[in-house]
């Protein structure tokens, strides 16, 4: 038996090592013990061989190294040696456990039966491994290869025990029927050479019976059992009818040869979804192989159909074999032709953006989700990660999607598409084909016009909004004459089609995956997250509780900064709040305090409440998972009601995509320039460059990549690889205390002679060229410098000696104003004026961007470098000189109860007030048109005069023409131009 072919049809060839599986003597690690370690050191595959194991060894080892290990995803059990006990103990395993997607057994020895005790049944070992299955609801992938043996031990313990294998079989079966027709987890199941008839047959009927109801079960494998009725087939026939889900059906030496006529009917016109029908040496004859040769003539799924090893001749096997390799070339051009005529489905994503204090337990609970096991003493967060989950079961624990070797997100959803739609016939494809080459592209819905449904927008053909193919690769219209040519990697006529895609997509057709985004919680870092809050996804606010009872009106400040940015960046996202630490908690009654706290703080926000609990919230121990299963439920069904998850997405732009990641990846960077994308959108079929702009919009949105549009250079620019920006980004933006660099690290960094330059960039927030070409990849610093600038992350420091010095507002230390008081200004004559965003609060890093703009407008001011003004900035407290007359100061205040956030403005100069407030003003409103998803407005006021102090509204102070800021004899200069989305130069420049 080649264990190898069927370990590979179990999809592990990503965790398993090929050579050491054919060597079937498979011996893993040396012994128990090492297979432990190297479960608790983080394996992802185990194998348990030539073990004698006892009930000890499962209770007290493998169980913890599980638990403590939750990515061991898979557990061989092979060549071993197990006691009753022992098995009984493996089955209790198999139902607790919650993690494990695969287990195997092959070649153990254990009795077919055993004894509980003297007056007790027989037990059948079958009836307890469906029994533990029946619990367990994550196990996807079972394989059993048995050699069975009756102990002596038995049969003295119960002198009846062999007349009971009759009993013991039927117990078997209606065991395997049960768990079959019941169980929504199992996928692959293989039940293979059992060396017993009564045992194996047995099961064999069990499963042709089932299969008339199941609908989960993807790939089934009966090989080398031998039924005692030789109608085997007829039965599969039957069941083969009526089953809308197996794709794979493996019965090698079954020996079973009639009901040929019924199997031969079902292929031909009953059954549209097996793709897979393996039937060798199971002693058929000529005539059987004509009839079912002769029937796949009808059949359009079979891809492979195997009768090698019976009694036929050759060219009915090759004529199998040909008819297998039509259907191959029909899906194939299917799958093109549904990407070519704009074919649309479900791509069921969303992204979740976990945010909240540092320090409160985000990335905890993100593994709490992930089923990973729970870390004390975990690493604070840089910047931010960024993980994928793939939810296959509602319900279930959150697994990492496996990783393929290519990008196959247009094959996927081609699989999903074919899997959903029932629009084309296979046999109907080819002609097809040929009707369409005098026909224009038709969109999904079969209109033909310059127009088509993208993503619930219309979208302007390249024809109808004048922009025909450019020769330069930018998208234009797309006719029958000029059909895009569609390449998918493995879809090629000289590579078999992968139909695991398409089980893989029918097992996944209701999944949901996540994009999760953990986001550090230091304050330095929320300049940097407001890039990649967006509209689509959820948004789950973790606090801690202990923190929230202690420290109270801390606590809330932070919940109400994040609660008010999740608004203005997604107002109508779901929310969740979870509080952590349940577990630390002194008494019950700490929750019902903890929830009356909430429902003062969230009266006004929208958020998903814990029904369940009757709380504002959802508890959490990340310790012991307490809470995180109803979470995660609740996150999943939200989710799962968005709109935009349900919406059907094009499959050309999954192939758009595909070539994005694949050309990033030849050309070894993480971004690519629009002209490039828009010339993979042409390639695969895409018609205009606005549907080129909605797809983008998309996939930023979604967290697939990263897209910012707030002028044209940032437009230009498409990062593929939104980790390794904000890697990169982080490294100079950071916590100088929590996360300045490790011993290691800052060695080098002394090694490499720029230690003066990080202390610099800590305490003054100034970055040399030195530090980012350090940090940086060479070939990434212009990009990176130049991303920085554009969002105004950093700014160029153009005063004093020193060149290529960039400010990073971000990194300003905190100072109380009243340290100001040496600045020889007297505050009588200063000229007033604050500004108050209309929504109530300061969303961060509008002041730091404003901070970016007044520096590099200062600069501009001065007619030589010799007599420039170098600012003096603070966190919140900054001193600039527009021109050598003119010292401007810039606050930010943090509101209160009674009076709202907000940047106040104060100047010496009464003759350059008007001009100063324009700046600022125009300023003001390109970072707020720029940088934050739903633009606002200011409520403006002014003083009076430099003496009284009054605060006026603006359109008073305009109509009182109240100086500095207005006069009588010349008329109050306009307003600058509205110059969002303009880029930095040109805006400056207006200034």
């Amino acid at each position: 038996m080649n264990m190898w072919t069927y370990l590979s049809k179990f999809d592990i060839t990503d965790v398993l090592d090929r050579a050491q599986i054919r060597a079937l003597g498979v011996t893993g690690p040396e012994t128990f013990e090492d297979t432990i370690k190297s479960i608790r050191e983080g394996a992802e595959t185990a194998i348990i061989a030539h073990t004698d194991l006892t009930p000890e060894h499962i209770q007290e080892s493998l169980k913890p190294a599980l638990r403590a290990n939750p990515r061991c995803k898979h557990i061989f059990f092979f060549n071993n040696q197990l006691k009753p006990a022992t098995f009984q103990s493996v089955s209790d395993l198999i139902a607790e456990n919650d993690t494990l997607r695969m287990l195997a057994w092959m070649n153990n020895v254990i009795s077919p039966f055993y004894v509980p005790d003297v007056d007790a049944p027989p037990t059948s070992w079958v009836s307890i491994i469906a029994d533990a299955l029946k619990s367990n609801n994550h196990l996807s992938h079972f394989l059993l290869d048995l050699t069975l043996s009756v102990s002596e031990e038995d049969v003295n313990k119960k002198a009846v025990a062999l007349d009971a294998a009759g009993p013991i079989s039927e117990s078997c079966g209606l065991a395997l029927s049960q768990l079959l027709k019941g169980n929504k987890a199992i996928t692959h199941l293989f039940l293979g050479d059992l060396q017993s008839s009564n045992t194996g047959g047995t099961l064999v009927h069990a499963a042709a019976e089932s299969l008339h109801e199941n609908d989960t079960l993807m790939v089934l494998t009966l090989d080398f059992n031998t039924p005692d009725d030789e109608n085997i087939l007829g039965k599969f026939a039957d069941s083969l009818a009526a089953n809308k889900t197996l794709l794979e059906l493996q019965m090698r030496r079954v020996n079973g040869h009639l009901g040929v006529e019924s199997l031969a009917e079902t292929l031909s016109s009953k059954n549209t979804t097996l793709m897979e029908l393996i039937l060798q040496e199971n002693g058929m004859t000529q005539e059987d192989g004509d009839i079912l040769v002769e029937s796949l003539d009808e059949n359009h799924s079979l891809l492979h159909f195997h009768l090698y090893g019976n009694n036929m001749s050759h060219d009915a096997t090759e004529k199998a074999a040909a008819i297998c390799r039509r259907n191959e070339m029909t899906l194939k051009r299917k799958i093109a032709k549904a990407v070519v005529d704009g074919g649309m489905a479900p791509w069921n994503r969303s992204k979740l953006m976990v945010i909240g204090q540092g320090r409160a337990g985000k990335t905890a609970t993100v593994r709490a989700l992930q089923g990973q096991s729970f870390v004390p003493d975990l690493e604070s967060t840089i910047g931010a990660s960024l993980t994928e989950t793939h939810i296959r079961i509602e319900g279930a624990k959150w697994n990492e999607p496996r990783k393929d070797s290519g990008h196959n997100y247009a094959v996927d959803l081609a699989a999903r598409f074919l899997q959903l739609s029932s629009k084309v016939n296979l046999k109907d494809v080819e002609r097809d084909e040929r009707t369409s080459e005098t026909n224009p592209i038709s969109d999904s819905s079969g209109r033909q016009s310059g127009r088509s449904a993208v993503f619930g927008v219309t979208i302007e053909s390249g024809e109808s909004r004048g922009e025909p193919a450019q020769a330069n690769g930018t998208a234009g219209n797309s006719t029958a004459s000029n059909k895009p040519v569609i390449k998918f990697s493995g879809l090629d006529d000289d590579n078999p089609f992968k139909h695991d895609l398409l089980i893989r997509s029918r097992t996944d057709k209701d999944a949901l995956r996540f994009s999760i985004w953990d986001y550090g919680g230091q304050k330095v870092f929320y300049t940097l997250h407001h890039l990649f809050l967006t509209r689509f996804g959820v948004y789950l606010l973790i606090f801690n509780m202990n923190e929230l009872l202690l420290k109270t009106e801390e606590s809330v400040d932070y919940l109400k900064f994040w609660l008010n940015s999740k608004k203005i960046h997604a107002p109508s996202a779901p929310l969740f709040l979870a509080g952590t630490f349940l577990d630390k908690l002194e008494s019950k009654d700490d929750i019902a305090t903890v929830n009356s706290i909430l429902a003062k703080l969230v009266a006004e926000f929208m958020f998903v409440r814990n029904e369940s609990d009757g709380l504002y919230f959802f508890p959490l121990s990340n310790q012991d998972d307490t809470g995180v299963g109803l979470l995660r439920s609740e996150i999943e069904h939200v989710t799962r009601r968005q709109e935009y998850v349900n919406r059907a997405v094009s499959l050309q732009w999954m192939q758009c995509l595909d070539s994005m990641l694949t050309r990033a990846k030849e050309m070894d960077v993480s971004w690519l320039k629009l002209q490039s994308v828009r010339k993979l959108g042409k390639e695969a079929g895409i018609k205009s460059l606005s549907e080129i702009d909605v797809m983008l919009e998309l996939f930023h949105e979604l967290g697939v990549l990263v897209h910012l549009t707030a002028t044209a250079n940032l437009k230009d620019i498409i990062v593929t690889n939104a980790q390794w920006l904000v890697d990169s980004i982080s490294k100079v933006i950071r916590d100088g205390e929590i996360h300045r660099y490790s011993d290691k690290e800052e060695a080098e960094i002394e090694n490499a002679g720029i230690m003066d330059d990080v202390n610099r960039l800590f305490k003054n927030a100034l970055a040399s060229r030195d530090l980012f070409d350090y940090f940086w990849d060479r070939d990434a610093v212009e990009f990176l410098l130049d991303l920085m600038r554009r969002t105004l992350l950093m700014g160029d420091w153009k005063f004093g000696n020193e060149k290529d010095l960039y400010l990073i507002p971000s990194m300003l230390t905190d100072v109380d104003p009243n340290g100001w008081s040496n600045t020889q200004l007297d505050e009588k004559k200063l000229y007033q004026c604050w500004f108050e965003p209309s929504i109530g609060f300061l969303p961060i890093g509008v002041f730091e961007r404003l901070i970016c703009l007044a520096i590099a407008h200062s600069a501009n001011t001065f007619d030589s470098t010799e007599n420039i003004k170098e600012p003096i900035l603070r966190k919140n407290f900054n001193r600039v000189w527009f021109g050598p007359d003119c010292e401007v100061i810039l606050e930010s205040k943090h509101g209160s109860d009674s009076q709202a956030d907000m940047i106040m403005m104060s100047l010496d100069n009464p003759e350059r007030a008007q001009r100063v407030f324009t700046v600022i003003v125009s300023m003001l409103q390109k970072v707020t048109a720029d940088f934050t998803v739903n633009s606002f407005d200011w409520n403006i006021f002014v003083d009076s005069d430099a003496e009284s102090r009054e605060r006026i509204p603006l359109r008073v102070a305009r109509k009182r023409k109240t100086k500095p800021w207005f006069s009588e004899k010349k008329k109050t200069q306009e307003l600058i131009p509205d110059m969002a989305n303009v880029n930095l130069g040109s805006f400056l420049d207006s200034l």
